[in-house]
């Protein structure tokens, strides 16, 4: 889950230059979302799941600057 805020940039902000393509990072992210061991939490797991993906981000953010 530690790679989750690289998926969201490569979504919000498009394709890096040596990262994964928009449809891997979609993949990876759906994955994550699904797999019940990864702990998600429940609001990040609420804009995950309605592709909310600038919302994920910034609340990632948010919490990482805390």
């Amino acid at each position: 889950m530690k790679n989750l805020p690289t998926l969201l940039e490569t979504v919000v902000n498009g394709t890096q230059k040596q990262g994964l393509s928009l449809r891997e990072a979609l993949l990876k992210m759906d994955s994550i979302v699904q797999n019940p061991e990864q702990n998600i939490h429940p609001k990040l797991k609420h804009y995950l799941e309605r592709r909310s993906y600038s919302k994920a981000l910034e609340w990632i953010k948010c919490r990482e600057s805390k």
